[in-house]
């Protein structure tokens, strides 16, 4: 079994406290569907992704430079970067697989 490493911001912290730091980072305020179906296809319940053991978590985001940005064809940046540690956590915590989907918005009111 390989350690676990995350970012300092990120490492010891509970579930509720990752979730809030989480709300604290995201300004762009991406992660609108964080186990909360957008709609069926797209997004999972948490019930649903504990039940079978994976599930999808889509993440509306708009390019902030720092933050989260496309350079290359590839997503960077803080949000980004915390979104990715989360998941990892969530995955070796409960022991189900998460599947993230980045969906780039022009605004929030789409």
């Amino acid at each position: 079994m390989r350690a676990t490493t995350f970012p300092s911001s990120v490492a010891g912290h509970s579930f509720d406290s990752l979730l809030a730091l989480l709300g604290s980072y995201l300004t762009v305020w991406g992660v609108m569907a964080l186990f909360n179906p957008v709609s069926a296809q797209e997004a999972s319940s948490w019930e649903s992704t504990l039940r079978q053991g994976k599930g999808t978590i889509v993440v509306y985001y708009t390019d902030a430079d720092a933050f989260i940005q496309r350079q290359n064809k590839r997503l960077e940046g803080l949000e980004y970067d915390l979104m990715l540690a989360i998941r990892q956590w969530i995955e070796e915590l409960y022991r189900v697989k998460i599947r993230i989907r980045f969906q780039e918005v022009a605004t929030f009111e789409e």
